[in-house]
């Protein structure tokens, strides 16, 4: 099981530049300057870093926290679980956010999970809750 793990020291944010470098990350040039002041989940697989969640909070609505992800292409399938993003998700809104906002990369990932899509991107409200896929019949 993937697990995420808050900013765990002040290297983490080296750590998360490493492997965007690694991976050629497509965005980087918007992030270098900007990862120190992120909330950061190094998520892992028992010893192994899977990936990254990242969030900025957005000056000019404090109560969004723009997401960014990165994830190494062996945990692709299974990286995105349902614990996973609650727990995550769980965890930014008890920091303070009511929104998450998804720029670019997963945002059809954030419109199957419910979200709207606005000018800022596609928005995911928080406290998260998972859609039923079956709805109870009262007879």
């Amino acid at each position: 099981m993937i697990r995420p793990l808050l900013r765990a020291d002040e290297y983490e944010a080296d750590r998360l530049y490493d492997l965007m470098v690694d991976m050629d990350y497509p965005h980087i040039k918007d992030h270098e300057d900007k990862l120190d002041y992120a909330v950061m989940f190094r998520c892992m697989n028992e010893d192994a870093t899977a990936g990254y969640f990242w969030f900025y909070r957005l000056e000019e609505f404090p109560d969004k926290y723009a997401m960014h992800a990165i994830v190494k292409p062996e945990y692709q399938s299974r990286f995105f679980s349902r614990t996973l993003l609650t727990t995550v998700f769980n965890l930014l809104w008890a920091v303070g956010a009511s929104k998450i906002v998804v720029e670019y990369d997963y945002q059809d990932l954030a419109i199957r999970l419910g979200g709207s899509e606005t000018d800022l991107g596609v928005e995911i409200d928080l406290p998260f809750k998972w859609r039923s896929r079956h709805v109870k019949s009262s007879s």
